[in-house]
């Protein structure tokens, strides 16, 4: 039953991936239509919206979007983590430089027009032009600023460069804090670990249904703050959004992620 549902869903994730990149080429012809962009977005969002649908997964929201230009910064868990945060917000994402290269997912990406950013720093003046550029649009643009997956337990201390493109151009930013649970399966099953993306993916789309937790934190715009004092608040945010406790946050990014039970879901909406 398991392989059998693993199969039905990849099948179906392939024929969205392939009607997705076809309707991102019909929408090409609209590229210099002012109203291009956010039929873009709308078209993302629905494409995640969709591909939620076909895993099953349930999004369980806590918290408003208040319709503004904003940095959304999350901790990251999952490959899952983009489409639940664009099924809910039109949003553009910031990504690492690896997911252009692969094929049709990261050609697709970068039509929707995700900002790639390459490891070290050499770059990350151009990087907050760009970044500043879209906002300057009133975009959001939403960052990973552990700079990797975490298993869910725990958080990286959050690298404070790109807040510098929020504080620079006045930009607020929305902590945003994601945590997953499968009744049936009350282990945390989501996070890579040591995993291939492969492999991952291929356990995931076996769970029968995943509910995830997105809670949207009160904007941060207070200018007189650094960039390192806002990336320290929007962690601590997130960690008391996620009932983690003090020896669990701030994690170097080499160290290694601790273990135990993952924290309880925030309450269900009345």
């Amino acid at each position: 039953m398991s392989l059998l549902l693993r199969v039905f869903r990849l099948t179906l994730l392939m024929c969205l991936l392939l009607i997705g990149a076809m309707s991102v080429l019909l929408l090409k012809i609209f590229e210099r239509r002012p109203s291009h962009q956010s039929r873009v977005l709308k078209l993302a969002r629905f494409w995640y919206q969709t591909m939620l649908v076909i895993m099953n997964v349930r999004v369980i929201q806590h918290g408003e979007y208040a319709h503004q230009a904003a940095m959304i910064c999350a901790n990251h868990i999952s490959w899952l983590d983009i489409p639940v945060i664009g099924s809910q917000i039109p949003t553009y994402f910031l990504s690492k430089a690896e997911l252009r290269q692969i094929p049709i997912v990261g050609w697709m990406a970068h039509q929707a027009g995700t900002l790639f950013i390459k490891r070290g720093a050499g770059e990350i003046g151009e990087v907050r032009s760009l970044i500043e550029d879209y906002l300057s649009r009133d975009h959001c643009l939403t960052f990973f600023p552990e700079a990797t997956t975490g298993n869910g337990y725990g958080l990286r201390q959050f690298h404070p460069r790109l807040f510098a493109a929020a504080i620079d151009s006045q930009t607020p930013v929305l902590p945003v804090a994601l945590s997953y649970h499968c009744a049936s399966q009350p282990e945390l099953t989501i996070a890579f670990g040591d995993e291939s993306l492969g492999a991952n993916l291929w356990r995931v789309l076996g769970r029968w249904r995943t509910d995830v937790h997105l809670t949207l934190l009160p904007l941060q715009s207070e200018p007189q703050q650094t960039r390192r004092q806002l990336a320290d608040k929007s962690m601590h945010l997130i960690a008391d959004a996620l009932n983690l406790p003090a020896q669990r946050r701030g994690l170097d990014l080499r160290a290694p992620m601790p273990e135990g039970p993952a924290a309880a879901p925030p309450p269900e909406n009345p």
